[in-house]
């Protein structure tokens, strides 16, 4: 059997940051509701909230108004946007259904089993020759032509090493700091060998010595709920005692484990906590179960995912912060063990927070493992678990299976975290040839040899005449191009 610990290992920083989720309806024309709709208007849009397939859709009749009289077969714009050419009528109530429970043709691109959620647009037209009240909407363009609110004029991203073992590298912006790393758990100063199997990660990225801006990924930890045992239901192992290197908790949901146990954590000095959101995501609980049904098919864990939003006051500073989840239930296999997995948060001062959103979103996008790191990870937990059979095959296997999960998960963001959807752009690295993600929050963005990126809204600024920067070979990235042209 492959060893548990792998799980926890595929996702410890691949999926860091990322939301997976439906795929909805972001945007329609006219929007749903609208009235007075000019009935001249020859065309309705469908904007998505991520790549959908563009041979494949299903509008739908029902009862809440006339079905549109179509003018064509509907085509795509780009792989978000969908065009249904229509003859409408004055003075009339419209009503189509963009997927149902029973057609799903609005799949996600990257992934068929992933259909659109069903959207119900309703309008209606106003007298022959009113003014449309509603204008086709504007797509973000590649490069936008105006700065976004709060964004600094240029921000210089420099690529910084997991410190302790050279796990992975990313980019974070020039002058911030890293704290933290890869850590191993002393069997013998736990308790028992449960925390000492995989690597785990306690990291930091700060724009300053006391994190006034900060991402901070918490180490994955496996706690045993001993109500699933003889033992514990013969009284032994209480709640807060140790069993095998495990706390003993109870197996609790995952904001409830973000409120309690996570938060106190990471902020023992703060104080006027308030609890400003808390959300559940299901869709996200079961792809985590998707994905280890697909590596361990014979043992049936379930999972809980969730968002926890907080403002609080800490060392005389008003801060708003993100939380996030994932609760790992070994189920009955696992005999009473849980776990929770990629949990992290971002903070900043709360007048601030909106502002850092793609910054975080960025340095996550630039993750890069480091794959003899990886691979020698992978036979470590594998000796270290007693199991030893297993070989490099076995290895390449993995990498290619959390490279395909990130590939399809990459698809299905969507900014509940961060404003994913929005605020990034695909460029061409002009050294590597290779797409590379980006954010789009900057007119310019400049790459050099070592990796380092530059963004800035300013024409005039090159980088290479920068004499704080003392380089001459940052060249400008290409937003990849689109087909067709």
């Amino acid at each position: 059997m492959k060893p548990f610990y792998l799980l926890g290992l595929i996702s410890c920083f691949f999926a860091t940051f990322l939301l997976a989720g439906e795929i909805r309806v972001a945007q329609t024309v006219p929007a749903a509701g609208a009235a007075n709709v000019n009935p001249d208007l020859e065309e309705i849009l469908i904007v998505f909230s991520a790549p959908v397939k563009q041979n494949s859709w299903s509008f739908v009749e029902t009862d809440a108004g006339r079905f549109p009289e179509t003018a064509g077969d509907p085509y795509f714009k780009d792989n978000r946007t969908c065009v249904l050419p229509v003859i409408l009528e004055p003075e009339m109530t419209y009503s189509l259904g963009i997927n149902s429970a029973t057609r799903k043709g609005f799949k996600s691109a990257a992934d068929e089993t992933i259909a659109v959620t069903p959207y119900l647009l309703t309008f209606s037209t106003g007298p022959a020759g009113g003014e449309e009240n509603a204008a086709p909407p504007r797509r973000e363009s590649a490069a936008p032509q105006s700065k976004s609110a709060g964004v600094p004029e240029t921000m210089i991203f420099q690529r910084a090493n997991e410190p302790k073992e050279g796990a992975f590298s990313l980019l974070i912006p020039r002058g911030w700091q890293t704290e933290g790393g890869i850590l191993r758990v002393d069997p013998t100063a736990q308790g028992g060998p449960s925390q000492s199997v995989a690597a785990k990660l306690d990291f930091a990225v700060k724009k300053d010595r006391q994190g006034s801006v900060m991402a901070r990924w918490l180490p994955d930890v496996l706690y045993f709920d001993s109500r699933r045992s003889p033992a514990g239901q013969m009284g032994l192992f209480p709640p807060g005692s140790n069993y095998m290197g495990m706390p003993v908790y109870y197996l609790m949901p995952a904001q409830q484990f973000l409120s309690q146990i996570v938060f106190p954590y990471a902020h023992p000095r703060a104080t006027g906590i308030k609890i400003l959101e808390q959300r559940s995501l299901p869709e996200l609980s079961q792809k985590y179960r998707q994905r280890q049904k697909a590596l361990i098919p014979q043992l049936d864990f379930s999972y809980d995912a969730a968002i926890l939003t907080v403002s609080y006051q800490e060392d005389g500073v008003a801060y708003k912060e993100k939380l996030f989840t994932v609760i790992e239930n070994w189920g009955q296999a696992g005999a009473g063990m849980w776990g929770n997995k990629e949990t992290f948060f971002i903070r900043a001062p709360g007048n601030e927070f909106e502002r850092w959103e793609a910054v975080f979103s960025l340095m996550q996008n630039s993750v890069v493992i480091n794959s003899q790191w990886l691979a020698g990870e992978i036979r470590g937990q594998m000796q270290r678990a007693g199991i030893v059979a297993q070989t490099m095959q076995e290895i390449q296997r993995i990498d290619r299976e959390i490279v395909e999960h990130r590939q399809k998960t990459n698809a299905e963001i969507h900014n509940d975290m961060f404003l994913t959807l929005t605020n990034q752009e695909e460029y061409v690295n002009p050294y590597t040839n290779q797409v590379e993600i980006g954010s789009n929050q900057w007119q310019y963005r400049w790459v050099n040899e070592s990796g380092e990126v530059v963004y800035t809204n300013r024409e005039d600024y090159n980088p290479n005449q920068d004499v704080n920067l003392n380089r001459s070979d940052f060249k400008k990235t290409p937003v990849r191009k689109r087909f067709p042209q």
